[in-house]
């Protein structure tokens, strides 16, 4: 017998530095790191998601240092693979609203490993 995650909580795991893993608890320990190192104080909403092979993007609303965390994200992403790109996406009151209606998962994978 063996257990199978359902497609819905298939979106939040990721195979990183060739590990099958929970995107949810590797970015949720990160974002705790970088929070201790650069401060980057309250967040109302941040989201990593994988949208690419090697395409990143950092989803964040109203933080006190976006591009901080942008950039401490960036060289933990690059250590698996110097040709990661990673995009700041700040969120506006439109889309905040729009994604308030669903789980405020920390990680998505929008992107079918091959």
């Amino acid at each position: 017998m063996k257990l199978k995650l359902s497609a819905e909580r298939d979106i939040n795991m990721v195979l990183f530095n060739g590990r099958r893993q929970s995107g949810n608890i590797l970015f949720k320990d990160l974002f705790h790191k970088i929070d201790h190192k650069i401060g980057y104080g309250y967040s109302e909403y941040m989201q990593v998601r994988k949208v690419g092979a090697l395409d990143w993007k950092l989803l964040v609303y109203k933080c006190d240092e976006p591009t901080k965390v942008l950039n401490e994200l960036r060289m933990f992403l690059i250590q698996s693979d110097p040709r990661i790109k990673l995009e700041l996406h700040i969120v506006t009151d439109i889309e905040r609203e729009r994604l308030a209606d669903r789980k405020p998962y920390l990680f998505v994978n929008d992107y079918d490993e091959p």
